[in-house]
């Protein structure tokens, strides 16, 4: 499990790891003021597992995918994926992935949530929007392996989301789950950069909180065996299988928390994501 640690608040952390101890914590803006509380907050985690719990730290892994999302604005941070794609210097890419790995694994961290590879084909799509490269696949595909490559050349993973893309609804699955009514082309169309992400050896996939009515009406993608079985098989993929938050409303409305857990891991998802700590538990 990947969980949220609570805000400002490190001891009330610290119980919650040691109850839990899950093998990732993923680190969000709000819990530190600085980078000095940052680099502290970090070494105080990882001298719990492996002082007190006497097992290797965690993984730690952040949202550091640049532009408006970035977790940690203390450091230097890329542009929006947006403005790489329309820069469209493959080049530059390789670099801003490359500054967002040297960055992430000086203080640390092990993983990065990063890059969205979404394509862009719904302008009212406001979650993506910037966070895309660009309503071409072709080219949302090219930007996405040359960041992959630099940001894992220093030894930071990244992650291809969201799997096989949430560029095409206008829902945000952070508030309402979205059904994609899209023909089985349409949606091979837009998974192409996710395809190229693999050959570019990226070492994890998130899946989407969304519904493809053309592959499996059933279940959104998180909880989707098919949608897994198709990412392992079809495609695949031998990296880590990671959900997206679980505390998202498009499950958390639809799904208690016990049924979550159980469908995720049945489906074939190594790592279930839950950003909020209360939850978690």
């Amino acid at each position: 499990m990947q969980i949220g640690i609570y805000p400002n608040d490190i001891e009330k952390s610290k119980s919650l790891l040691r109850k839990i101890k899950p093998v990732s914590v993923i680190i969000m803006g709000n819990e530190f003021s600085n980078l000095e509380e940052l680099k502290l907050l970090i070494k105080t985690i990882n001298d719990l597992y492996t002082k007190e719990f006497k097992i290797k730290e965690p993984l730690l892994a952040v949202d550091q995918e640049g532009g408006n999302v970035a977790r940690l604005r203390e450091i230097n941070y890329s542009p929006g994926n947006y403005l790489l794609g329309k820069f469209d210097n493959p080049k530059f890419t390789y670099y801003a992935g490359m500054a967002t790995g040297y960055e992430l694994k000086k203080l640390g961290f092990h993983w990065n949530l990063a890059p969205v590879l979404d394509v862009m084909n719904n302008s009212d799509n406001y979650i993506v929007m910037e966070r895309s490269f660009g309503d071409n696949p072709a080219k949302v595909a090219l930007h996405g392996y040359n960041f992959i490559q630099g940001l894992q050349k220093y030894g930071v993973s990244a992650t291809s989301k969201h799997f096989p893309g949430h560029g095409s609804v206008m829902e945000d699955s952070h508030v309402t789950l979205p059904v994609d009514k899209r023909s089985w082309d349409s949606i091979l169309n837009t998974m192409y950069p996710f395809i190229k992400s693999i050959e570019a050896g990226v070492k994890s996939i998130m899946m989407t909180h969304i519904v493809f009515r053309s592959f499996d009406t059933d279940y959104p993608v998180s909880l989707s065996k098919k949608w897994h079985t198709f990412l392992r098989e079809d495609l695949n993929f031998k990296g880590v299988i990671i959900s997206d938050s679980m505390d998202m409303k498009a499950i958390r409305n639809n799904y208690n928390p016990e049924e979550i857990a159980k469908l995720s891991f049945a489906a074939g998802a190594d790592v279930i994501e839950c950003v909020d700590p209360d939850l978690a538990l």
